[in-house]
């Protein structure tokens, strides 16, 4: 019996080598090309749209104003606390030491805005800020007020002077909701002056605030 010439598909099945191939599944390099370009952009596509994959929204924050405390464990010039303390009460907050708990309050603003956290405005609140001053003494009130202004988070410093040199810092962070302490934080700078101030506030943001992230 004669053999069976191959037909012409099973001619085009056949490489050099012997091998069989099936000419639909062979592809041109380009068409591979551009097939592995449409899947990479499914999947890409499919990644920036699956929930969670964005970055969170930033902690909206509400910095209080700064304020002066008690003078605290002061001593004047013999080393009398007691006469310190007294003298500095009596003086209370100068007109200096006013312009600088604004200055301080602005620079902690700005150093949480730089950190991509969003500083509320507390515009709206600031007759209650005034009617419940010295919030430092409101037991927790602040977090109500960083509430009611939309923010998840409060910033309260205030600033001490033990000496007339002797500066102390200290900031509390809350949950606006709860109220609970998120972060205590404080130090101590040696200088009564703008540079000294913003030192104060600057190490404890740096130091103490930055990382882990409020929260």
């Amino acid at each position: 019996m004669a053999a069976t010439a191959p037909t012409t598909a099973e001619v085009g099945r056949r490489d050099a080598t012997g091998v069989c191939h099936d000419p639909a599944s062979t592809a041109s390099p380009n068409a591979t090309l551009r097939r592995a370009g449409r899947v990479a952009a499914l999947v890409l596509a499919a990644f920036l749209g699956a929930p969670g994959s964005a970055e969170a929204a930033p902690a909206t924050v509400a910095v209080l104003p700064f304020e002066l405390g008690d003078p605290g464990a002061a001593q004047d010039a013999t080393g009398d606390p007691a006469a310190a303390a007294m003298a500095l009460m009596n003086g209370g907050a100068s007109a200096e030491d006013k312009r600088r708990l604004t200055l301080v309050s602005e620079e902690m603003r700005k150093l949480l805005a730089g950190a991509s956290y969003a500083v509320v405005d507390l515009g709206p609140q600031a007759k209650e800020i005034d009617d419940k001053s010295p919030l430092t003494k409101c037991n927790g009130c602040e977090a109500d007020i960083a509430k009611a202004a939309g923010a998840e988070l409060s910033v309260l410093g205030r600033v001490q002077k033990l000496t007339p040199v002797l500066i102390h810092f200290d900031i509390a962070v809350r949950d606006a909701a709860s109220g609970d302490l998120v972060r205590s934080v404080s130090v101590d700078v040696n200088g009564d002056t703008d540079e000294m101030w913003l030192r104060g506030v600057r190490w404890l943001f740096k130091n103490r605030l930055s990382e882990p992230r409020l929260k």
